[in-house]
């Protein structure tokens, strides 16, 4: 048999760049419509120059409201346009190819494994469709509360302005401002948990694994980048459990913001030790390099 399939990226081992890209340009996309509704809704509100500095809306109170309430409804039908396609179109396809790079990493050091679960058959088993319909409620959840922060971050910044007494220019000015604060918040959503997924899929099938009783572990992989964060360069060629792998990350939530490490399978001895050990020297060798070229950085 053979050995670890490994990233052949460095910078990038969760293999996810494009698809993270592609689920933050779709989402800041739906963010700016939203924020153009607002800009766009503020020609049905007839504003009075008192002076030079202050403006009063003469539009009734209740006009507003029912102002805010189509926005509202713009902004629900543009988050999600064309139903849960943070699901369907980043996150499900990252979690499946975790899952197939786990199965197809494992076969490569395990003949028992390799004939025991194609990925065929994993992919049609009840445990790995009910782990994907766990996954999709999480998300639907996620833009759930992506949508709620927009129409609230909106309306508020909206109603704000009309309360302190400014024109439509400078309101216009502070919705494109509070745009781009709530664009960049749904955006670390939609990268976060399109990694995350991948990372998942690879732990839950190497669990599986485990369950009919290989020894597999998980080695950390992280991505060795200018950008990458100190703790997770530092864990990167760690070995050791799924279980242990999601209490790293548990331990403190915000490692999984914006993260792109990932978990890869690898095959242990009795004892708990890699079986293949020349793999983990090499990949503990490149983390000591970067963290010796990252520290003369700092220290120029």
């Amino acid at each position: 048999m053979g050995q670890p399939i490994l990233p052949t990226n460095e910078a990038d081992p969760s293999g996810q760049a494009r698809r993270e890209k592609g689920a933050m340009n779709e989402m800041g996309k739906r963010v700016r419509r939203c924020g153009k509704a607002y800009r766009d809704a503020l020609s049905q509100i007839q504003f009075l120059a008192v002076n030079v500095e202050r403006y009063e809306f003469l539009t009734s109170v209740d006009a507003i409201d029912l102002l805010l309430a189509d926005l509202a409804r713009i902004v629900d039908a543009t988050m999600n346009e064309g139903g849960r396609w943070l699901f369907t179109g980043y996150v499900r396809p990252a979690y499946q190819q975790g899952t197939a790079k786990a199965n197809a990493s494992i076969a490569n050091q395990s003949k028992l494994y390799a004939d025991a679960r194609s990925l065929e058959q994993l992919l049609t088993s009840p445990s790995y469709l009910k782990r994907l319909s766990l996954l999709r409620g999480r998300i639907f959840e996620k833009m759930e509360g992506i949508t709620a922060d927009v129409q609230q971050t909106l309306a508020s910044t909206l109603t704000q302005g009309l309360a302190d007494g400014v024109g439509p220019l400078e309101i216009s000015k502070r919705i494109t401002e509070s745009t781009g604060i709530v664009e960049r918040r749904a955006n670390n959503i939609a990268r976060t948990e399109t990694g995350e997924a991948l990372r998942e899929g690879r732990l839950a099938e190497t669990e599986d694994a485990r369950s009919i009783g290989l020894n597999v572990g998980v080695m950390h992989l992280s991505a060795l980048s200018p950008t990458t964060r100190v703790d997770h360069a530092q864990r990167h060629g760690w070995v050791g459990t799924p279980a242990e792998e999601r209490a790293w990350y548990a331990a403190q939530p915000g490692r999984r913001n914006n993260c792109k490490c990932s978990p890869s399978e690898v095959l242990l001895n009795d004892d708990g030790t890699p079986a293949f050990p020349d793999v983990v020297k090499r990949t503990q060798a490149a983390r000591a390099r970067f963290v010796e070229t990252a520290e003369k950085g700092k220290a120029q």
